[in-house]
């Protein structure tokens, strides 16, 4: 249903989007859960994003795996009796 009146440009482009790239404190996640978080984000930039487009042009390498197992970054959410983290 149209008000008859054209969209007003300025009144536009003066709506506050959000900024998805803000860092906020997320208060769902305790500091431990941020810290995980912070780990996972730092092992991705720099170990993962530099060979992004190698991968994505061949195969992803099992080494990948074995550093996350490394770091502790499998079985976040398994048993410490399968080996998991008990999360």
């Amino acid at each position: 249903m149209s008000t008859g009146r054209a969209a007003d440009p300025v009144a536009a482009s003066s709506v506050r989007r959000p900024d998805f790239g803000a860092q906020r404190k997320r208060f769902i996640f305790t500091d431990e859960h941020e810290q995980l978080r912070d780990s996972i984000r730092r092992f991705a930039r720099k170990e993962l994003a530099p060979h992004a487009q190698e991968w994505e042009e061949t195969t992803f390498p099992d080494w990948v795996f074995r550093r996350m197992g490394e770091l502790g970054f499998l079985g976040l959410d398994k048993p410490q009796a399968y080996g998991g983290q008990g999360g």
